[in-house]
Parts: structure tokens; sequence; C-alpha cells
């Protein structure tokens, strides 16, 4: 699988407080297949992904967070 990134961002998207502006897109693409799919949506805006030994995803995210691990 190749997994990348899309900071989509609108005004619309808000987190269920309505306080925070949610945004983004980590998308999966499949070689084999040609498959294309989201693997996870909002994504906080994640603008950077990489993978520890384990094979954790690490995104970095916006300035209202830290990161995430999936």
């Amino acid at each position: 699988m190749i997994y990348f990134s899309d900071i989509t961002f609108t005004k619309f998207c808000k987190d269920p407080s309505g306080q925070y502006l949610q945004a983004g897109n980590i998308w999966q693409y499949n070689p084999q297949t040609g498959q294309t799919t989201i693997f996870r949506s909002p994504s906080g805006m994640a603008n950077g992904i990489k993978f520890d030994r384990e094979g954790n995803m690490i995104a970095a995210l916006a300035p209202t967070t830290v990161g995430a691990c999936w």
C-alpha cells in the first residue's frame, strides 16, 4: 500500500464542538488493484506521513495537535 495526505480545507468542516476547523484526508493506494480509497477523513490536516519500526503510521497534524498514530 502507498499512503499520502491531502490537506483539503473548508470553513464548513468543524469538530463536534463547532469550535475547531477540521480538514484533510489520508489516502490509501493499492498498486496491485489500482484503487485509491480514503484511509482517514478528516485527518486533522495531516501533512506528512511516516511509519515506525513496528509499522504504525505517524502523521504530522495541524498546529492545534501534536500528532497521531494509527
